[in-house]
């Protein structure tokens, strides 16, 4: 198990794809070349961060409204207050002033908000999976069609 891990590492893998592209350039441009793929691999590396943990933010704050909102636990006047609480003040808030409303509220509510929380989160994961499938699946479509002669020249 272990020289599969060591086999199949990311790293390992990333210095095979930068092996197998540098093989197909001339000698005295190897230095650009190497420069531009370590480039484009940190913009994909940064870039892709960027926008799963976008969508996973996204896909999370949604689950969280949607779930207190189809709560038959919470009363109306505490999913309006959350819910409005999450979709207007979700950059401004600050952990002790959740805290501190937190501790307001009865323990059926929190024991609520917890398996919402829960729940959120978990969908909010297999949607950011689901995501990176995708666009996996449609980068690999795009390979297909790259131009072979391009590749050699």
């Amino acid at each position: 198990m272990r020289h599969l891990d060591y086999i199949c590492s990311p790293k390992r893998c990333g210095v095979k794809v930068t092996n197998i592209t540098l093989s197909a350039v001339k000698d005295r441009e190897r230095g650009e070349a190497s420069g531009v793929s370590e480039t484009a691999k940190g913009l994909g590396t940064s870039l892709g961060t960027a926008i799963i943990g976008s969508v996973l933010v996204a896909a999370l704050l949604s689950g969280l409204v949607s779930g207190v909102q189809q709560s038959d636990v919470l009363d109306d006047s505490l999913k309006e207050e959350i819910s409005k609480g999450l979709k207007d003040n979700t950059m401004h808030m600050k952990e002790e002033d959740i805290e501190k409303e937190l501790h307001k509220l009865p323990k059926e509510s929190l024991d609520e908000l917890g398996v919402i929380l829960d729940n959120a989160f978990v969908k909010s994961l297999k949607f950011c999976f689901d995501a990176i499938l995708v666009c996996s699946v449609l980068c690999l479509i795009v390979s297909f069609f790259l131009s072979k002669d391009k590749l050699h020249h």
